[in-house]
């Protein structure tokens, strides 16, 4: 029965239009399916401004880096290579190593025609969102690099065809999107009317959905949501620099994203990178300083709106920086880049964050990514060592904590969750920041007897101890009241893609009330 309601819990917040389309793309990946397109004329090629380039992937001539691991290949890229992960394999097949710094195009030209040639023998790479990112690549590639192959532009046409027949709404969020901004992109290099009101319509739609009012993403991830700022940035460009199409409508909606987008990125920066929530990690997205000045160069900049919608609340002082989750895990029918973090606080002092959480490492369905997805890996209250909200597998979530915000003024938040009324409890947490002084007061409000456990994770530099009643570390002391005990462990923190480190976080059991008080060092 558990395993019913778990699906159940699942699948209930779908959408109808989600259900339907899971159906059809079950049913369509029974069939080999191949598109043919010829073009009635050679496309004029787009102009772009410069934009960022890529990370660095292209290591040498058959050597490839993507998220922390290198494969060299011995005489020939096998497209399909799968010995490390689908997700290694999609980094392959999206050609973004076609923008890093000083890469040398004609060795981009080779590895574009072997591809369009083995093209029938590609598996992974031809699913909609892989095929998606590698038609943008391509096409910013040869708005810099003049293309002389018809059938390069037919192929590209046949990709965009495949998406436009099966654009992802069972999965929506992210993909979407970036199924839409492929068919622009597509529309533009060939002067296609058929892709653009294609990828226009989807766009126009979703980013009305997908962009809250304070700017931020719905699925609240910080990685992602730089993905999609740099996309739309890339779109704007386009548009800009090619009036093909009658695109006024859809050109100021992308603007008022950009600026308000800018404005959440730059909430969620504390030193000089984004935060790491929410299947966040480094080097995947553009620096958001290089967002920043690539907005400015098309004559953009941020709106400098307050978080909102999106949950976040920053709470600041002259030394610390206080970030508190009081928002929904994500959107109840795409929460696949949720944790269970409901009501978790991260502390910086001194622009140095000292509290984090485990981060994420992999997106493999095994252990390491369902400790990561955990309430026990964030800086929340877990009750008889269960999730406030049920992540599973991959990228599933069943039973869902609800919010509510209780109180909130200038430098106070108090705000509770349900994730544990199937437990007879519910979790209440009132953070305030007075001066240099963090008080954070947990309650579990319940008539039953059970077992509490209250998180900090510390940042690798820290080496905390516990003395007494208290957690010394190197820039605050930790006061812990009404505590049962306190007790040190280490645990894995996430550098980046399949790269962790041990740490130390302290894990404190208590009954049902717990005050926890941080105080700079004199």
């Amino acid at each position: 029965m558990s395993i019913i309601n778990r699906y159940f819990q699942t699948i209930r917040h779908l959408k109808a239009k989600q259900i339907y389309y899971r159906f059809y793309f079950f049913i369509i990946s029974k069939i080999e399916l191949t598109y043919q397109c010829k073009l009635k004329e050679k496309p004029q090629y787009i102009n772009m401004q410069p934009f960022p380039n890529s990370h660095r992937s292209i290591i040498g001539r058959l050597n490839f880096e993507f998220l922390n691991q290198q494969k060299v290949f011995p005489d020939r890229i096998d497209w399909n290579y799968s010995e490390l992960g689908k997700l290694w394999t999609y980094h392959l097949n999206y050609f973004d190593f076609a923008h890093q710094e000083n890469i040398d195009d004609q060795l981009i030209k080779v590895f574009i025609n072997d591809y369009m040639v083995n093209y029938e023998s590609i598996k992974d790479g031809r699913e909609p969102y892989p095929c998606s990112l590698r038609i943008i690549n391509l096409v910013k590639f040869y708005s810099q690099y003049k293309n002389e192959n018809i059938l390069i532009d037919e192929w590209i046409a046949e990709q965009a065809l495949s998406i436009k027949k099966r654009l992802e709404y069972h999965i929506m969020g992210n993909h979407l999107l970036e199924n839409a901004f492929a068919l622009i992109f597509a529309a533009y290099h060939l002067q296609d009317d058929e892709f653009w009101h294609s990828g226009q319509k989807v766009l126009i739609e979703e980013l009305e959905k997908q962009i809250l009012k304070d700017g931020g993403h719905i699925e609240r991830s910080p990685m992602y949501h730089s993905i999609i700022l740099g996309r739309l940035l890339d779109t704007y460009n386009l548009m800009k620099q090619n009036p093909y199409f009658d695109s006024d409508r859809l050109k100021s909606q992308i603007k008022d994203a950009i600026e308000r987008m800018l404005s959440w990125m730059f909430h969620m920066i504390q030193g000089k990178d984004i935060m790491m929530l929410n299947d966040s990690f480094p080097n995947q997205a553009i620096d958001p300083y290089v967002i920043d000045d690539y907005a400015k160069s098309l004559g953009l900049t941020q709106q400098y709106l307050p978080l909102s919608d999106s949950g976040y609340i920053k709470l600041r002082s002259d030394h610390m920086t206080c970030l508190f989750d009081a928002g929904a895990i994500g959107p109840d029918y795409q929460p696949g880049h949720a944790h269970a973090d409901t009501l978790q606080f991260l502390l910086w002092m001194n622009h140095k964050e000292v509290i984090t959480e485990a981060g994420t490492s992999v997106y493999i369905n095994d252990e390491v990514r369902e400790y990561e997805r955990s309430s026990a890996a964030h800086n929340t209250v877990v009750v008889n060592g269960i999730n406030s909200s049920d992540v599973w597998s991959t990228f599933r979530v069943g039973r869902r904590a609800n919010v509510k915000v209780i109180k909130r003024e200038n430098q106070l938040i108090e705000a509770s969750h349900d994730g544990y009324h199937h437990l007879g409890a519910k979790h209440q947490r009132h953070v305030e920041l007075v001066d240099d002084e963090l008080l954070i007061y947990d309650t579990v409000i319940t008539k039953k007897t059970v077992e509490c456990k209250a998180y900090l994770h510390f940042h690798p530099d820290e080496s905390p101890k516990v003395v007494g009643a208290t957690i010394e570390l190197k820039s605050c002391i930790i006061s812990i009241e009404k505590s049962n005990s306190i007790n040190l462990l280490k645990y894995h923190y996430s550098k980046g893609y399949n790269k962790r480190v041990i740490a130390i976080k302290a894990e404190i059991d208590f009954a049902s009330e717990l005050l926890t008080i941080i105080k700079k060092r004199a």
